[in-house]
């Protein structure tokens, strides 16, 4: 009988530990991908200040990160979008350490940290379903540029087969690439047509509290499609 009672109390302070164990590893998993987050958030922030400074300067129209809506239930997150006499620049930024390589073509590229390589989600496919959405939110026929920033934390760039609407560059590069666009590029629209253009997306931003939550719902599916 003794015997049967400490097996069962070294059976219990076993499970004990074991759930002390995953409750640990559980807030710690947590508190990375917060950290994660916010590194992320940062970068973001950091960028669109360097572009509502650049359009400000050029006089062109910036749309900060916003969620926008049309139709019933279509919903979706853009970065940061710009308007010149020239083009629509639908911006995408991401935080991510290590080199990234792939090609425009795939789904997937890589982040590559030593001699160890990760997955990540190709975003210039990812940032073309935004610029899909705007077209017809929109209905504009306007020249579009997908434009892709990393943050500095990215050690370089190296991608393959990117399409002609389509620019990949690093935060240190943001000035520089969109002078760049606006000497290559002719003017096709005139002051009103930007400001009617400015003044039709804004149009559709997301302010609702059912629509921002259905947004979130939306994201969190996909995440966890992602990742079966």
């Amino acid at each position: 009988m003794n015997i049967y009672f400490v097996g069962i109390s070294i059976g219990s302070i076993i499970t004990f530990f074991g759930l002390c164990l995953v409750f640990y590893f559980y807030l710690k998993n947590r508190k990375m991908h917060k950290m994660i987050r916010k590194i992320g958030e940062s970068a973001e922030i950091s960028i669109n200040n360097d572009i509502k400074v650049w359009a400000k300067h050029t006089k062109n129209k910036f749309i900060p990160s916003a969620i926008f809506k049309y139709g019933h239930d279509k919903v979706f997150e853009v970065d940061s979008i710009i308007i010149t006499d020239r083009a629509l620049i639908v911006v995408e930024v991401k935080s991510i350490k290590g080199g990234i390589e792939g090609d425009a073509t795939k789904l997937q590229w890589e982040k590559v940290l030593g001699d160890k390589r990760f997955l990540i989600i190709n975003p210039i496919i990812q940032n073309d379903k935004h610029i899909k959405h705007i077209v017809k939110m929109t209905n504009s026929r306007i020249p579009t540029i997908s434009l892709i920033v990393y943050s500095n934390r990215a050690n370089y760039l190296k991608i393959n087969n990117v399409p002609p609407h389509a620019l990949v560059i690093k935060h240190a590069d943001i000035f520089d690439t969109l002078d760049e666009i606006n000497k290559l590029l002719n003017p096709v629209l005139t002051d009103m047509d930007i400001r009617k253009i400015y003044a039709n997306i804004k149009s559709f931003k997301a302010v609702k509290k059912a629509d921002i939550k259905l947004h979130k719902s939306i994201t969190n599916q996909k995440g966890r499609k992602k990742w079966r």
